[in-house]
């Protein structure tokens, strides 16, 4: 299941938002609260999107051989055989890129919007970097 402990998902916004932090105010004059804010929103909005991520992955995986595989709506995969390796990281990266490129979207839309500035060209380096960073830590504990 995709981290369904609405209060642990939270609580691991803590770390998250403490490495972003860290790197994003080596280069942009940025509070904490603009990170927090900016990951509350892209946890919010992430949210649906991974859960229909899953269901898509869900109706393609058993478009072929309803038996082969099954993920749905709740997130448990289940596979017969050691020879559907690749469902379980399959059905992971179906989830973690589009969560990913929509996080940078919108906390790069935020954080511009909260430092004010209008090109924001400086900022998409640092916040790619801290994402891929944060997304390994998140990875590491187990968050996705």
């Amino acid at each position: 299941m995709l981290f369904p402990q609405p209060w642990l998902m939270l609580l691991a916004l803590v770390p998250v938002v403490g490495v972003e932090f860290a790197i994003l105010r080596r280069r942009l004059p940025i509070r904490l609260g603009h990170v927090l804010a900016a990951n509350l929103v892209s946890t919010l909005c992430g949210l649906p999107v991974a859960w229909c991520s899953l269901g898509v992955f869900g109706m393609v995986l058993r478009q072929d051989d309803p038996e082969w595989g099954r993920i749905g709506w709740s997130g448990h995969v289940a596979t017969h055989g050691l020879h559907n390796f690749w469902i379980l990281p399959a059905a992971m990266l179906s989830v973690v890129i589009p969560c990913f490129l929509l996080s940078v979207s919108i906390e790069g839309w935020i954080l511009a919007w909260r430092l004010e500035v209008s090109g924001w060209t400086a900022g998409w380096g640092p916040l790619v970097r801290e994402h891929v960073i944060s997304y390994m830590l998140m990875l590491e504990l187990d968050c996705l």
